[in-house]
């Protein structure tokens, strides 16, 4: 799921789980990278989790951006 929000915006993506903890993390994830993309200045401002920092690293390192 998550694989097709990064690599086609245009597509809109619903999230249907029963697991409503599964669903609040992919769109916490997905918020957060849409503030990597378009206002990365913003991330400075904020305490980042070590979990948030990882996947900022990972977005960082990787041409999916």
């Amino acid at each position: 799921m998550a694989v097709i929000a990064l690599k086609c915006p245009s597509i809109k993506v619903t999230v249907v789980d029963a697991n409503a903890e599964k669903i609040k993390a992919w769109k916490s994830e997905m918020s957060l990278l849409k503030t990597f993309k378009k206002r990365p200045d913003l991330l400075k401002k904020i305490k980042l989790t070590k979990k948030q920092k990882k996947l900022l690293e990972e977005w960082s390192s990787k041409a999916i951006l």
